[in-house]
């Protein structure tokens, strides 16, 4: 509930804290005819969770617009960061991850209202022919290993679309999802990941890692 003020300027210059969803971002920038940021409506979490992953979707990334943030440090010191200062690669960024983020600063520019509505309507109609969005799930899995090799084809070949695990099941919509099936625990997900990167390792000798986060779990698994 903190973290929650976001504001758009008018020559695109979005003013943002880490607290608020991705989505309302998104959206509120295509109301004001904001363009560059229409892919990602649709994507999960918040922006502070979206920059340090590097969010990204239909061959868009948020950090293509980012020109600063501010964190603060365990002793309460405040730091800044310019674009200069941090690297973003796939899925992944070096802001600190002793810090906490809270706002940041993008640039996009004026668009025109057609061409927005028009990516806007490409990026939701993909998701919704590709993606098991009818099931709760915690989005893409694994990470695709390169470009032109997608996890979830790797899983799909590998003959695991649809195999179940308590309440969980490997999609078989898109096979780098794990969707709840109504009852579904963390466990029942984790067996399902297991089962994945093992089967695509003994097929392909691909390694497949995690675009989530495990939280919580015993170190033992």
């Amino acid at each position: 509930k903190t973290f929650k003020e976001l504001s758009i300027k008018s020559n695109g210059t979005i003013l943002v804290q880490s607290g608020v969803m991705l989505g309302t971002m998104v959206k509120e920038a295509i109301q004001k005819q904001i363009c560059g940021l229409e892919s990602l409506v649709g994507v999960p979490g918040t922006v502070g969770g979206a920059l340090i992953m590097n969010a990204g979707a239909f061959g868009s990334e948020i950090s293509t617009y980012f020109v600063e943030a501010i964190t603060m440090t365990l002793e309460g010191d405040i730091k800044n960061y310019s674009k200069n200062d941090i690297q973003f690669s796939y899925r992944d960024s070096t802001l600190p991850i002793d810090e906490i983020l809270i706002e940041a600063t993008f640039m996009c520019k004026k668009g025109n209202p057609y061409k927005i509505l028009k990516e806007r309507k490409i990026a939701s109609r993909g998701r919704k022919s590709t993606q098991p969005l009818k099931f709760r799930s915690a989005g893409s899995i694994f990470k695709n290993p390169s470009s032109k090799l997608a996890a979830g084809y790797l899983i799909d070949q590998a003959g695991l679309k649809g195999t179940n695990y308590g309440g969980a099941s490997i999609s078989d919509k898109h096979a780098n999802f794990i969707v709840n099936n109504g009852n579904a625990t963390a466990a029942d997900v984790f067996h399902l990941i297991l089962i994945a990167k093992q089967k695509v390792a003994e097929k392909f000798n691909i390694n497949l890692e995690l675009e989530v986060k495990l939280i919580g779990f015993p170190e033992k698994m």
